[in-house]
């Protein structure tokens, strides 16, 4: 009822399907995909989850998101003593999460059921019909250790991680928002795009993409109702461009998500299969896709059982990082 793992992994199948028969190595998310489906490289697993993910980027010097705990059971949690407000998460990648609110359980989702128009954090009827009782929420939870990355992301990694129940803290800023995303994406250890991610933005139904210097990226196509308006650059801007380019030296491709706190900018996940290759992410605009797709050379010699009149252009092979 919770949890739609078994749509996105039909999703993840079917258009794999149509990848064979008329693939496009033109195209961003079509790479993503390619990586999720034949990359074996042991990193990616290890960073798709958040504990493991954080304890590189800790390894690689950057600022990390402090958890208030980590569990590895339900049974360990202690539920009545947890804090009157945080969120609970699974260390693994999941479209679910769990807001505990004034020691109230909501199905968070992506939050724009919890905000007003102008951004500021509400309990409103429309947040208020996510509301669960203390028994769903420890079976939601449950059901995140039931799942490992190997078998969630149909790809052929190699070895597992155990997943984990992560309590991380409820943020607000001074203006009673909470804390923008910032998703930088790197390409061989230079950060090439900035995508803001926050409740309001998924509201409007936009993409907010900007470059390292923050100039916002023109887009002719577009989803929803985009924001037609400027962003300010998030404090601390500088810091997250030098942990990106420590965190991704040597990885061909990485996403890393930064959390804007009152203490500065902080790593929060690393995501080496973003938005899991959905097609049209995270632009619909067929120049960024293409502008993305070029910064990225991935290996084409699994096209050798596809007849040669169904073959892409052949793009310059190289094989995947070796970064471990």
């Amino acid at each position: 009822m919770f949890n739609d793992e078994k749509s996105l992994r039909l999703q993840v199948s079917w258009q794999r399907i149509k990848d064979q028969v008329a693939p496009s190595c033109t195209e961003y998310a079509w790479k993503v995909r390619q990586r999720m489906a034949h990359d074996t490289n042991p990193l990616w697993n290890r960073i798709s989850d958040t504990v493991e993910a954080q304890a590189f980027a800790d390894a690689c010097g950057a600022k990390t998101l402090s958890a208030l705990g980590t569990y590895q059971s339900v049974d360990d949690i202690d539920w009545e003593n947890l804090p009157a407000t945080c969120f609970l998460r699974g260390s693994q990648e999941h479209s679910t999460c769990l807001l505990r609110y004034e020691s109230r359980w909501f199905l968070y989702g992506n939050g724009d059921a919890f905000c007003d128009k102008d951004g500021h954090f509400q309990i409103s009827e429309c947040s208020a019909r996510f509301l669960i009782n203390d028994k769903d929420a420890k079976t939601i939870a449950s059901m995140w250790l039931t799942t490992s990355v190997r078998s969630k992301n149909s790809a052929m990694n190699s070895g597992y991680v155990d997943p984990s129940i992560v309590v991380e803290p409820f943020l607000l800023n001074d203006n009673g928002q909470q804390p923008m995303k910032v998703r930088v994406y790197c390409f061989n250890g230079i950060p090439e795009l900035i995508e803001l991610i926050s409740p309001t933005i998924t509201r409007l139904g936009g993409c907010a993409l900007y470059t390292p210097e923050w100039t916002r990226v023109q887009q002719t196509v577009q989803c929803g109702i985009a924001p037609i308006f400027d962003f300010e650059r998030p404090s601390g801007f500088q810091d997250m461009i030098r942990d990106s380019m420590a965190v991704s030296s040597g990885i061909d491709h990485i996403c890393i998500d930064f959390m804007v706190t009152q203490d500065g900018p902080a790593v929060h996940r690393l995501l080496c299969t973003p938005y899991r290759g959905q097609t049209g992410t995270p632009s619909r605009c067929p120049d960024v896709q293409k502008w993305l797709a070029s910064l990225w050379n991935v290996d084409t010699t699994w096209y050798n059982h596809i007849p040669r009149q169904l073959q892409p252009e052949l793009i310059r092979e190289q094989v995947w990082s070796t970064a471990a």
